[in-house]
């Protein structure tokens, strides 16, 4: 099976740029999906678990899609530099993106609070394609956002942006710029937080996808889960693959 430290590697593939060091590997399925598109969108779903995506499989994945399931990030040493974590225990959103996207185990990146990812020194695949030529960006909560380094186009989302709307937003009009765009979209996970129903989250994320994916054109698009729903115990999340408009024929019930 897969983990999520194969994503990084699998983008530094379908981008064509160097990644200096990494745990992970590509996965020759997902380039050979998106190796011919003109540019690459990866949506982080926070708290999008695999059970989740199979209850509503219709909703979030296109016909001609691809999906596979992957390993969430875990720690598996004892503490380092004073952090909290024990073997075996599953990460939350700060080092899961932080595995995302630097295709590191968290035994490597180290990135375990937001100031560790402020005093970081490993580049993220996003500041590694910066580097190489390729125009790239990042829309995030705001903190989050500020602390990628290089020529990087850093869109800050308010947390009263509930429902993604405003990061939605960004991700259509920065592709007017940029070639490889990364958005942490929270609604799903908020939406856990909060008791409420995953219906609403899931109709609301549907909708998203496809506007993306009708008003960019060319586009690769990456959809995976940081991690799991935290009530839910040894679950995996989904990594999808869409290929531009052609894949998106889906038989939605919220289309």
């Amino acid at each position: 099976m897969h983990t999520l430290v194969d994503i990084a590697p699998t983008i530094a593939e379908i981008l064509g740029i160097t990644l200096p060091f990494r745990d992970g590997t590509p996965i020759p399925t997902v380039v050979m999906k998106l190796s011919r598109c003109k540019r690459l969108i990866l949506l982080i779903i926070d708290g999008l678990g695999y059970s989740t995506y199979e209850k509503y499989e219709h909703d979030l994945k296109p016909t001609g899609g691809l999906t596979l399931r992957c390993r969430p990030t875990v720690m598996h040493t004892f503490p380092l530099h004073g952090k909290c974590a024990f073997y075996g225990v599953e990460m939350h959103t700060t080092p899961a993106i932080a595995t995302i996207l630097t295709g590191m185990h968290p035994e490597s990146h180290k990135i375990f609070t937001m100031t560790d990812t402020e005093q970081s020194e490993k580049l993220s695949i996003i500041e590694l394609a910066s580097t190489q030529g390729i125009t790239s960006a990042i829309i995030m909560d705001e903190k989050g956002a500020r602390c990628f380094k290089e020529n990087v186009i850093k869109i800050g989302v308010a947390d009263n942006d509930y429902n993604d709307n405003d990061a939605v937003r960004a991700v259509i009009e920065v592709s007017k710029r940029a070639n490889f765009i990364t958005a942490h979209l929270r609604v799903l996970d908020r939406f856990y937080h909060q008791s409420k129903k995953s219906d609403k989250a899931i109709k609301i994320l549907s909708h998203h996808i496809k506007d993306i994916t009708a008003q960019i054109e060319d586009a690769g698009i990456l959809i995976c889960g940081d991690h799991p729903p935290h009530h839910l115990k040894n679950d995996d999340v989904p990594l999808i693959a869409i290929s531009g408009r052609g894949d998106f024929e889906t038989n939605s019930r919220f289309a």
